[in-house]
């Protein structure tokens, strides 16, 4: 990310550098344009003043040869005139043009400034993202390590009292003795804290783990769907209940 933004930092130099130079060149182009413009300007008006200087001298002479000559320095002089006003009208144009580049070198300027100014705006978003996403990995990784923690003391309390349960399990096995004589087997259960919410868990062999659903009609609760089993004495959890 550094080194593209030192890239589009030097590009933007360089770009800033030859639109200086550009408009460096364009200003001095037309500096001289003005400036030759003036000096075409001075020379016409030069010239109309020999041309009235000639127009005056016409009507102190008389002579036919020099009003012959005066005729005609008076149309070369037009012809000169008229030859200054066509560069005059060249060097317009030619100024016209440059100031039409001036102005869409300055709008191509303005283009790039806004694109730059998006670059450096869709990074800087890119890196807060970067840093939420970071923060929420890092989240999650403390709560599956505090999960984690969690339910492995559940676990060793669930050991710690699986000799009460097996005895629990014992006893209704010793009273469910009569039935299980006439070929009827009959499951029980019993109400187990696990990740510090309550489940049913079954005598089964292995003892499986069933939802706890709270019934208003029922203090002890209705048994759910199976979520999960004892395996080597540790609660297993299928899946995590919400």
């Amino acid at each position: 990310m550094d080194k593209v933004k030192d890239l589009l930092s030097n590009q933007s130099q360089e770009l800033i550098e030859l639109v200086n130079q550009i408009f460096h060149d364009l200003i001095t182009e037309n500096q001289e344009l003005q400036s030759e413009n003036n000096k075409l300007k001075e020379e016409s008006n030069q010239k109309e003043t020999q041309v009235q200087e000639l127009e005056s001298e016409d009507h102190n002479y008389q002579r036919f040869s020099i009003l012959q000559n005066f005729n005609r320095q008076i149309s070369e002089k037009e012809l000169e005139i008229k030859a200054y006003k066509s560069k005059l009208n060249i060097a317009n144009t030619k100024i016209r043009e440059l100031n039409h580049k001036l102005d869409a070198i300055r709008i191509e300027f303005s283009q790039f400034n806004v694109a730059q100014s998006l670059l450096v705006n869709s990074e800087e978003e890119a890196s807060q993202e970067g840093e939420a996403s970071q923060e929420e990995e890092a989240s999650q990784e403390e709560e599956e390590a505090s999960q984690e923690e969690a339910s492995q003391e559940e676990a060793s309390q669930e050991e710690a009292s699986q000799g009460e349960a097996s005895q629990e399990e014992a006893n209704q096995e010793e009273a469910n003795e009569e039935e299980e004589d006439q070929g009827q087997d009959q499951v029980e259960y019993v109400v187990k804290k696990l990740n510090k919410k309550p489940y049913f868990v079954s005598n089964e062999d292995p003892a499986k783990i069933y939802q706890y659903i709270e019934d208003d009609n029922n203090d002890q609760g209705e048994v759910g769907d199976c979520v999960g089993e004892y395996k080597n004495g540790k609660a297993t959890l299928h899946k995590k209940i919400k």
